[in-house]
C-alpha cells in the first residue's frame, strides 16, 4: 500500500543518505520522492520510458530501425 511503502522509504533512504547530505535534507528528499513518484500519468511516462529503455538495451537493432524509420 501507500501508506506502507512511504514509510519504508522514509525509514530506508535517510538512513543511507544521512551521512552525504544530513539527516534532514535526506528525509526531506525521501518524502519529495514518494510524493513526485505517486502520480498515474508521469509514473506511466516513467514506466513506458524506462522499458523503451530496457528493450533497446536488449535488442539495439530496434534502435537502428527507429531512427531510421521516417
Amino acid at each position: 500500500t501507500e501508506k506502507r511503502a512511504r514509510a519504508q522509504v522514509l525509514w530506508y533512504v535517510p538512513r543511507v543518505l544521512a551521512a552525504m547530505v544530513g539527516r534532514k535534507n535526506a528525509r526531506d528528499g525521501a518524502a519529495l520522492l514518494i510524493d513526485s513518484v505517486q502520480s498515474r500519468r508521469p509514473n506511466l511516462s516513467l514506466a513506458l520510458a524506462l522499458f523503451d529503455a530496457v528493450v533497446v538495451a536488449v535488442f539495439p537493432e530496434i534502435k537502428y530501425q527507429m531512427d531510421n524509420f521516417t
